[in-house]
């Protein structure tokens, strides 16, 4: 599901390339999700509404979510810039 998108970022600049992969010494970003009880909850009212269903996330290897609840003390990762292209 994820391996399309990976590779047209990986084209976008060397940062994602330790990004989009799952291997030593990569910061890989990790969901695990139960896939038949996973539901986008967000509206219009409530954009930063958490999905159900997301039982972790881990960025760089730090579980920003675990079991289910997100834990909002926690800011690893870092924004990686690329140039926009037509």
């Amino acid at each position: 599901m994820t391996v399309c998108p990976a590779h047209r970022l990986e084209e976008l600049g060397p940062a994602l390339l330790l990004t989009v992969r799952i291997r030593l010494g990569a910061n890989a970003y990790l969901t695990l999700f139960v896939p038949d009880r996973i539901i986008d909850l967000s509206s219009f009212d409530r954009p930063s509404q958490f999905a159900s269903g997301v039982k972790y996330v881990l960025v760089g290897g730090v579980a920003v979510v675990e079991g289910g609840v997100p834990r909002r003390d926690l800011h690893p990762g870092r924004p990686i810039r690329a140039a926009i292209t037509n």
